[in-house]
């Protein structure tokens, strides 16, 4: 796999602990428009440090196979971090699986960003990762989400009861899927 592919308007790209300033911006100007999604934020989430940490782990992760997250640009703005899409649990063998993870700038948002980039990443890691088989899970309130998933092609398989602890409460999340039209 690459370490950048575009699209007609976006770059999607993999960063290293150098862009940490920049991951830490798109986090700090998005904590609100994420935070109703996402687990609770360990102490030191929005420091440098703690960017430059995870960045080098994501990094490491996706030279060995086990992690992918491209995040997302604009062409005509490079240097502003507007989304991301990753790919964890990467597993291999009979499995070739990940779960697909997703996450739009609140000023990018209605725009059709986030649909070009999961698209491309949906055929990067079809194509170049070899992979069968994208799970994705979605709280039931995230109507914007769920109308997402659905245009790009997953398919409902029912509920993840209990799925993931959101703000000291286990959450059911929605379970989707693509499966790779190649391996077929």
């Amino acid at each position: 796999m690459l370490f950048e592919y575009e699209t007609n308007r976006l770059r999607l790209k993999i960063l290293d602990s150098f862009h940490a300033a920049k991951i830490l911006d798109f986090y700090n100007e998005n904590k609100d428009f994420f935070n109703p999604y996402e687990p609770d934020r360990p102490e030191g989430f929005y420091t440098i440090k703690y960017q430059k940490s995870l960045s080098d782990f994501e990094y490491n992760g996706f030279l060995q196979g086990k992690f992918t997250r491209f995040y997302i640009f604009k062409k005509d703005n490079p240097n502003k971090i507007i989304g991301s899409v990753s790919f964890s649990n990467i597993q291999r063998g009979a499995f070739l699986s990940a779960n697909i993870g997703y996450k739009i700038h609140t000023d990018y948002t209605n725009k059709g960003y986030a649909y070009e980039a999961i698209k491309k990443a949906l055929d990067i890691m079809f194509s170049d990762g070899g992979l069968h088989r994208i799970e994705a899970y979605i709280l039931p309130s995230n109507t914007p989400s769920l109308a997402l998933i659905d245009k790009l092609g997953f398919r409902y398989e029912g509920v993840a009861t209990s799925y993931v602890k959101l703000h000291g409460e286990w959450a059911d999340h929605l379970r989707y899927s693509i499966i790779n039209s190649m391996h077929q």
